[in-house]
């Protein structure tokens, strides 16, 4: 059971509809049913990026290019020489070559930076894409370069677009699983787990993202709960 699964689990259980059964017809939809009336699909609610044919997770790049950048920052650890600098990371998409010019370019980079006059705060151009910033750090034995501040360009925007965009994008994703499931069950419910939630939305941004959501497919409802399984932020 994947993580939403498990937070959606505790969500569901505490509605008093009856226990949820998981996987009640095997792996095909639903993830769940309650008093075997109500099928219930399950996703995680997360930024996407919209440019192209096919939407993806932000994700699925920004932890792939995460680990590269740590991984290309340690390799400076032998050559500590009594001095330190944190090291942030801005990039967005798309990013042009792949992971292993991608890593080349971060080298290169770093390697220009200390053989400079190494003055800072600097920012670097890594590539058309990829930006260092290079700011002193107290000098921690073995480190030459720690990692700092993330900053994903295509993250973020205004909250409520935010939101329907990518709920909007989560109901027609699963409205395509589910249908030819529908008969199975009596009504279906869509349950995200809200993984973008950087904010506590208000009241006014609760009813104008419902608002801009103006059809569910065929799902009874859409429910968009918190990470704690506890608490419904919004029911369109």
């Amino acid at each position: 059971m994947k993580q939403e699964e498990k937070i959606a689990e505790t969500y569901l259980n505490q509605l008093g509809v009856g226990a949820a059964k998981y996987e009640p017809d095997g792996n095909i939809p639903p993830d769940f049913s309650l008093d075997s009336k109500i099928g219930v699909e399950v996703r995680r609610l997360n930024e996407n990026y919209f440019a192209g044919n096919q939407p993806k997770g932000l994700e699925e790049l920004s932890i792939p290019l995460q680990k590269s950048f740590e991984k290309v920052l340690a390799s400076y650890d032998p050559h500590f020489d009594g001095t330190s600098y944190l090291v942030g990371i801005m990039y967005d998409r798309p990013l042009p070559g792949n992971a292993k010019s991608t890593i080349k370019d971060m080298h290169q980079a770093l390697d220009s930076f200390l053989d400079s006059p190494r003055k800072t705060p600097v920012e670097l151009k890594v590539n058309g894409k990829i930006w260092f910033t290079i700011h002193p750090s107290r000098p921690v034995p073995g480190r030459v370069f720690r990692p700092a501040i993330y900053s994903d360009d295509d993250s973020g925007g205004m909250v409520t677009q935010l939101y329907v965009r990518n709920i909007s994008h989560c109901i027609q994703e699963k409205v395509q699983k589910v249908s030819l499931y529908l008969p199975r069950y009596q009504e279906w419910w869509l349950l995200l787990v809200d993984a973008i939630g950087a904010w506590q939305l208000e009241p006014e941004e609760v009813q104008q993202i419902r608002s801009a959501i103006t059809s569910i497919g065929c799902f009874r409802k859409a429910l968009i709960i918190d990470y704690s399984g506890k608490n419904c932020l919004l029911q369109v």
